[in-house]
């Protein structure tokens, strides 16, 4: 346990020295990428290394390992584990179509033919990651 509080200690010091790093030696003309890197990195290393921290100072050892467990059980559930299924399903059917829609807009603004290339690459290796994966997963089954 106190290697968990350790950690998340280290997580948070580490989030505010970026954080400030960021903010006091990046804030340079030409520096903008390390400026925003140090700051989103600082800022969320902070956040969650505090999160965990509260987390581990305020609930009792007791509750977290029912928590555990509990959340063990609903993670292996059979009704949410299909629900999970159905919901990569349908958003990876609608991404197609919004993989579409966004390749024909930009052909259609006559945008860069790199971009319409990148663009149908994507929609390309979505198809072929679907085609792979469908074979997989019925000789698995």
């Amino acid at each position: 346990m106190n290697n968990k509080k350790a950690g998340c200690l280290v997580q948070t010091i580490a989030g505010a020295v970026l954080a400030a790093v960021g903010l006091l030696i990046f804030p340079k003309e030409g520096m903008w990428a390390q400026f925003g890197i140090c700051i989103g990195f600082g800022t969320a290393f902070f956040t969650l290394g505090l999160s965990g921290l509260v987390y581990l100072l305020r609930v009792p050892p007791g509750e977290r390992r029912k928590t555990e467990e509990q959340k063990k059980i609903e993670v292996n559930d059979e009704r949410n584990v299909r629900i999970r299924e159905k919901t990569g399903s349908m958003v990876a059917k609608v991404m197609t179509y919004v993989l579409c829609i966004f390749l024909l807009v930009l052909t259609l603004m006559g945008a860069d033919k790199g971009i319409v290339l990148m663009a149908a690459g994507l929609l390309a290796a979505q198809l072929v990651l679907a085609a792979a994966f469908s074979s997989y997963y019925f000789k698995r089954m």
